[in-house]
């Protein structure tokens, strides 16, 4: 039924319509449904083309579209081509549907569960050159800002400002660090009390912020080494690799207890 309302469209419209478009972007969700996420892509990237011959880029109907490719991109972890997909859509709808709608919240949420999903699939280790961490950066910073905008206090925004704060300490930038750190610790105070554990959690990280700041160079290296080990031990005690974590949990108690 989808490919005869396309094909009809089509025949009455022509291939520059906005009805069009929607036919295409319909057919090409329900491929993607199906499991068919390659001829969805290229729909929906036909979609995007017709909205735009059409002259109605800035409509609500292309940020639905924008949105759904940007979706299908994260699924695939192709954050480079989803990330302006989605924020795109969130810009249109911001524009014309107001910052309170509930389809530009959809696309806040869109942009916050693709940062999460950046920032899960990221390890410190992985960012082994100065521009790699400078892009880490940007990203954790735009992150911060979404997250912000979706809701200012908020889960999202403190694990936004933990991973930011991760990023500065690799950068040895110690004051924006700082910074993070205590709004995290600020929102998890307002959400849950100075006396809850992930209060809690968010002053010691507050504190090995200021610790780090104070030692050396070479001292900072071995913690921040422990730091690694320990959490490759906590993740391959995760996986039940209890044999293989067991040398790397000792190998990172050795280096804090120096």
């Amino acid at each position: 039924m989808a490919e005869e309302a396309l094909a009809t469209r089509k025949k009455l419209l022509g291939d520059a319509h906005p009805d069009t478009a929607t036919s295409l972007q319909n057919l090409a969700y329900l491929l993607e449904s199906l499991g068919n996420d390659t001829e969805a892509e290229r729909l929906y990237q036909q979609a995007i083309e017709v909205m735009t011959k059409a002259g109605a880029r800035m409509h609500s109907t292309t940020a639905t579209i924008l949105e759904n490719l940007g979706v299908l991109y994260r699924t695939r972890r192709d954050y480079a081509k989803a990330e302006p997909l989605l924020q795109e859509s969130l810009d249109i709808r911001t524009k014309i549907l107001g910052a309170i709608n509930r389809d530009t919240i959809s696309s806040l949420d869109g942009l916050v569960t693709l940062y999460e999903r950046m920032r899960g699939d990221t390890s410190l280790d992985d960012l082994s050159t100065a521009e790699k961490l400078k892009e880490a950066i940007a990203t954790g910073e735009k992150a911060v800002v979404i997250a912000r905008r979706r809701a200012e206090t908020s889960e999202a925004v403190v694990d936004a400002c933990d991973w930011l704060g991760q990023l500065y300490e690799k950068r040895q930038d110690w004051a924006a660090a700082r910074n993070e750190r205590e709004r995290a610790l600020s929102i998890e105070e307002k959400l849950h009390g100075d006396g809850d554990w992930r209060a809690t959690d968010a002053r010691m990280a507050l504190e090995q912020t200021l610790r780090l700041a104070q030692m050396t160079p070479e001292e900072r290296e071995l913690l921040l080494k422990a730091n690694s080990l320990n959490a490759r031990a906590v993740a391959l005690i995760g996986g039940g690799r209890y044999a293989e974590a067991l040398p790397l949990a000792t190998d990172a108690l050795a280096t804090r207890e120096k």
